[in-house]
C-alpha cells in the first residue's frame, strides 16, 4: 500500500562538487562517499583482485565440465548460460538504476530515500517476474525447435535459474551504491564456488547440462541470503513505502535495458548462430574458443564497478572523461597480452583447458580473442555513459545489433565467418561509442553555457 511519502527527488550530478584530493573509503552507515585517486584506485584493485578469484572459478568450471561432457552436451550448456545472460540483460539495467539513484541520494545523507529505491525496486522487479515465466512458457516450444534441444528439461532449468536471480542484481547495485566492494567481491566469489563446486560434482556422477544448471540456481541462491543479510539495514529504513513503478522502470531503465542488453548479444549471439548453423560438434569447438576468449570481456569488471558510481556524482567535464581514460587505458594494457598468448599458443592453451578434443579450434581462438578485447574496451565506454545518464545509447546499440544480425544471416556457415562478423562489430561499436561520446559532450557543454547566458541576462 502507498504511503504519504514523498517521492525520492532526481538529483543532478552537476550540483554535486567534491574536492578531487579527498580521502575515499567504503561507505559505511551512509557515510557521504569522497573522490580520490588513492582511493578509486584501492578499491579498483580490492574488486578486481576478487573478480580475478570469481572469474578463475568461472574458468576452471568450463574447463573442466567441456572435459566431462564432450563437445556436444556442453555445447549444450553454453547455450543455456548465453540464453540466460540475456534473458537476466533487464535486471542488470534495473541495477545500474538502482546504483546510479542510491549513490546520489546516499552522497547527499538521504538514507531513507534510498531505502525506499531499493524497496521499491525489489518489489516492482518480482511483479514483473511473473510476466517473465508467462512469456517464457509462450516461447518454451519455439526455443526447443531453434536450438535443436530434443528434450524439454533444460529449458526449465533456465527459467529456474532466472527466477532464483531475479533480487540478485538489485541487492548488488545497493551494495555498490553504498561502496561495500568488498561484500560484493566476495559474495560473487562465492556464488562462482558453489557454481564450480556443484557442477564438477554432478558432471562427474554422470548428469548433464540440466542438472547442471539446477546446481547454478541453488548457488545464486545461496550468495543472495547472504547479500540480503548485509543490506537489511538498508531496507530497514523503509518499511512499507514504495514509489511507483514508473519510477523504477522509467526512461532511463528502458535506455540501459536496452543498452545492456544489445551489448550481451553482441558477445553472446555468435554462441545461438553456431548452435543453429554448425553441426553440434562444431558448435562444441566454437563454445570452447568463446569461453576462452570471453574471459577478456572480465578484465573491465573491478574497473567499472567503482567508476560507476564515481562517475555517476561528477558533471562531464568534472573529472569524468579522466575516469574514463583511466579505464580505457588500463584494460587495454591487460587485453593487449592476452591476446597475443592467444595468437602465439592457441593449441597448448586449448590443451590446456579444454583436451586435445578441441584442437580444430585453434584458428579461431586469437581472432576471436581480438573481437572480445574491443568489446571490453566498449563495455568501458557504456557503463561510463550509462553512469552519465545518457541511456540513449541504446539506439546506437540496437543500430549495430541491427548490423550484427543481418550479417550473422548471411555468414554462419563457418566458424571462422562468425568470428569475422565479430570483429567487424566489435570495431563498429567502439568508433560508434567514442562518436556518441563526443556528440553528447558537446550537447552538453552548449546547453550548460546557453544557461549560463540565460541566467545572466536575467
Amino acid at each position: 500500500m502507498t504511503t504519504g511519502t514523498p517521492e525520492p527527488r532526481e538529483h543532478d550530478a552537476d550540483d554535486v562538487v567534491v574536492p578531487q584530493d579527498a580521502p575515499v573509503g567504503p561507505v559505511l552507515n551512509f557515510q557521504t562517499p569522497q573522490l580520490g585517486a588513492r582511493g578509486l584506485l584501492r578499491s579498483g584493485a580490492i574488486v578486481s583482485v576478487v573478480a580475478l578469484l570469481t572469474n578463475g572459478f568461472n574458468v576452471v568450471f568450463h574447463f573442466v565440465l567441456a572435459r566431462f561432457m564432450g563437445p556436444s552436451e556442453y555445447s549444450l550448456l553454453t547455450t543455456m548460460f548465453a540464453v540466460f545472460l540475456i534473458a537476466s540483460v533487464p535486471l542488470i539495467a534495473i541495477q545500474s538504476t538502482v546504483a546510479r539513484d542510491m549513490a546520489t541520494l546516499m552522497g547527499r545523507g538521504d538514507e531513507r530515500d534510498a531505502s525506499i529505491v531499493l524497496r521499491s525496486s525489489l518489489r516492482t522487479v518480482f511483479r514483473a517476474g511473473t510476466i517473465t515465466v508467462v512469456v517464457a512458457m509462450i516461447l518454451f516450444y519455439p526455443m526447443i525447435a531453434i536450438l535443436h534441444v530434443d528434450r524439454p528439461l533444460p529449458i526449465l532449468a533456465v527459467v529456474v535459474a532466472f527466477l532464483v536471480q531475479i533480487p540478485g542484481p538489485l541487492v548488488s547495485g545497493a551494495l555498490q551504491a553504498s561502496e561495500r566492494f568488498w561484500v560484493l567481491s566476495w559474495t560473487q566469489a562465492m556464488q562462482s564456488g558453489l557454481k564450480l563446486g556443484a557442477g564438477v560434482a554432478l558432471a562427474a556422477l554422470g548428469f548433464g547440462a540440466s542438472a547442471v544448471m539446477f546446481g547454478f540456481a541453488g548457488a545464486t541462491m545461496a550468495s543472495l541470503v547472504v547479500m540480503l543479510f548485509v543490506v537489511r539495514p538498508i531496507l530497514d529504513l523503509s518499511r512499507g513505502e514504495h514509489v511507483p513503478a514508473s519510477r523504477i522502470i522509467g526512461g532511463y531503465a528502458i535506455g540501459a535495458a536496452l543498452t545492456l542488453g544489445c551489448n550481451t548479444v553482441l558477445t553472446n549471439a555468435d554462441l545461438l548462430w553456431a548452435r543453429a548453423g554448425l553441426t553440434p560438434h562444431e558448435a562444441g569447438l566454437y563454445a570452447a574458443v568463446s569461453v576462452a576468449t570471453g574471459v577478456i570481456l572480465l578484465i573491465p569488471i573491478g574497473l567499472n564497478t567503482v567508476l560507476f558510481v564515481r562517475v555517476a556524482r561528477l558533471a562531464p567535464t568534472d573529472g569524468a572523461r579522466q575516469h574514463l581514460l583511466l579505464g580505457l587505458v588500463t584494460v587495454a594494457a591487460i587485453a593487449t597480452p592476452c591476446v597475443i598468448a592467444l595468437a602465439v599458443i592457441p593449441v597448448p592453451l586449448l590443451h590446456l583447458g579444454f583436451g586435445s578434443a578441441y584442437d580444430d579450434a585453434a584458428p579461431w581462438l586469437w581472432p576471436l580473442g581480438l573481437s572480445m578485447a574491443f568489446y571490453a574496451l566498449a563495455v568501458v565506454y557504456l557503463n561510463h555513459l550509462l553512469a552519465l545518464g545518457r541511456s540513449s545509447i541504446a539506439l546506437v546499440m540496437v543500430s549495430v545489433i541491427a548490423l550484427q544480425e543481418l550479417l550473422l544471416l548471411q555468414f554462419h556457415h563457418s566458424g571462422m565467418q562468425i568470428v569475422g562478423v565479430q570483429i567487424a562489430c566489435s570495431i563498429v561499436l567502439l568508433l560508434a561509442c567514442e562518436g556518441f561520446l563526443v556528440v553528447t559532450n558537446r550537447r552538453s557543454r552548449n546547453t550548460g553555457l546557453e544557461r549560463q547566458a540565460l541566467g545572466e541576462t536575467t
